[in-house]
């Protein structure tokens, strides 16, 4: 798989889509690669709106560690019954941020931020969109289908 996004690999588990059809607004990852054979993971991540689309390459993240991103959603569908102000997740290299708030009437908003980290030209741009959830199942299993991309071959 290249780093074209291809939908069918998202029914065997080989990439995530999420759609927020409200907003128009949609996260995609894909292309996962284990380049240390260790617990890190690098990928492809896309955010895509209303006549905007940004995609990063390269993406790295921890497996395992308070760093993961599946352990962050994990984290956000067991507290279904809510919390208070926003829960952030970053990637490792802070490519990717994912800025989570859960609203009362039942649902988590997630603000995607996608920004290149370049040491030699910082702040080159940045890219967010905005989706949601159900605070129930709906985030539980957006949870799993992450677990299932992430974890190595």
């Amino acid at each position: 798989m290249g780093c074209e996004f291809d939908l069918g690999s998202a029914e065997d588990g080989q990439a995530v889509e999420l759609i927020y059809p409200t907003l128009g607004s949609r996260v995609r990852i894909w292309n996962r690669i284990a380049p240390y054979d260790d617990e890190i993971v690098a990928f492809c991540a896309e955010l895509s709106g209303e006549q905007m689309r940004a995609a990063v390459h390269g993406l790295t993240v921890d497996l395992y560690e308070g760093s993961s991103l599946a352990r962050f959603l994990d984290g956000l569908a067991a507290e279904f019954t809510g919390w208070s102000g926003i829960r952030i997740w970053e990637s490792l290299d802070r490519d990717l941020r994912v800025e989570a708030q859960h609203h009362a009437r039942g649902y988590v908003e997630m603000t995607w931020t996608l920004s290149p980290h370049d040491c030699a030209r910082p702040n080159t741009w940045s890219a967010s969109v905005v989706t949601g959830l159900e605070a129930g199942e709906e985030m539980r299993r957006f949870a799993v289908a992450v677990h299932r991309f992430l974890q190595p071959s």
